[in-house]
C-alpha cells in the first residue's frame, strides 16, 4: 500500500514537471513568434556559414557549407565569398524559385564593388582577402542591411588596407574568421574587429577543437561567441 501510495505521488510530481515544461515550451515557441515579426534573425550554422531571416519572411545564405542539413528552409538569397569549396556548396541549398545567387565573381567587377537591392534587402560588396590564400582580386565580404540592420560577413579576409573602409559603414553584426589557417587568426581578427567598431563581434570559420580554443581567444569588444545552429535576434 506504501509502495503504491509512493508510485502515485511520484506520477503526481513527474505529471506537474510536464505540464511546466510544455507551458515553458508555448511560452518559448510564442515569444519567438513574436520577435520573429519584430527583429530578423542570424542563426551561425557552422564554419562560416551563416542564415539571416527578415521579419518579413526572406531567407540569405551566405557561404553555405557545413553542417549540410541545415539549409532546408528555401533561400530567397545565397551569397558566396569566393570559390574555395568549404565557402561556396550552393547545391546543399533549398531554394525558392525566383531565389537570386550572388558570388564573389559577380559582386566585384573589373575592381568595382557591386551593390544590390533586393526588395527590402541591400547588399553591399566590400574588400576582402589581402593573405596568400586569398587575392582582394577575387574575394568579397558582404554588408547585408535587412529590417534597418547591417550585417558584415569578411568571408576569408585578412586585415588588410583596403578593408578598413569597412569602418565607415556603421556595421551592427559583423563575422570575423578566426582558424589562422590561410587567413587570419584570433588576434589579427581582434584587431581588425575593434577597428571597424560593429556593435556585436562573432568569431566564425573552424570545425575541430582548436577553433574552440581560438574563439576564446578573440575579445574584440562587443564579443558573442555562439555556438552551431544558434540563432539569435538582431536589432539596431
Amino acid at each position: 500500500m506504501e509502495r503504491n501510495r509512493k508510485r502515485g505521488r511520484f506520477f503526481k510530481w513527474m505529471t506537474k514537471i510536464g505540464i511546466i515544461l510544455c507551458a515553458v515550451a508555448i511560452i518559448i515557441l510564442v515569444k519567438n513568434a513574436v520577435l520573429s515579426k519584430i527583429y530578423p534573425r542570424l542563426t551561425f550554422i557552422g564554419h562560416a556559414s551563416i542564415k539571416i531571416k527578415a521579419t518579413t519572411g526572406e531567407v540569405i545564405y551566405i557561404d553555405p557549407y557545413f553542417p549540410t542539413k541545415s539549409y532546408g528552409e528555401p533561400a530567397d538569397i545565397i551569397l558566396v565569398t569566393h570559390n574555395h569549396s568549404d565557402h561556396s556548396r550552393i547545391d546543399l541549398c533549398a531554394k525558392k524559385e525566383n531565389c537570386k545567387i550572388i558570388r564573389w565573381d559577380d559582386a566585384l567587377i573589373d575592381g568595382e564593388y557591386q551593390v544590390f537591392e533586393e526588395g527590402n534587402i541591400r547588399i553591399e560588396a566590400v574588400p576582402s582577402g589581402g593573405n596568400t590564400s586569398h587575392s582582394l582580386n577575387n574575394n568579397v565580404g558582404y554588408i547585408v542591411t535587412v529590417d534597418g540592420v547591417n550585417v558584415y560577413h569578411g568571408g576569408d579576409t585578412s586585415f588588410a588596407e583596403e578593408t578598413k573602409c569597412i569602418a565607415d559603414k556603421k556595421i551592427d553584426y559583423a563575422l570575423y574568421t578566426v582558424n589562422g589557417v590561410y587567413t587570419m587568426g584570433p588576434e589579427e581578427a581582434t584587431e581588425m574587429a575593434n577597428y571597424i567598431g560593429a556593435r556585436v563581434n562573432i568569431p566564425i570559420h573552424g570545425n575541430g577543437k582548436e577553433y574552440w580554443k581560438q574563439r576564446r581567444q578573440f575579445h574584440a569588444a562587443g564579443t558573442k561567441r555562439m555556438f552551431w545552429l544558434q540563432t539569435i535576434f538582431m536589432h539596431c
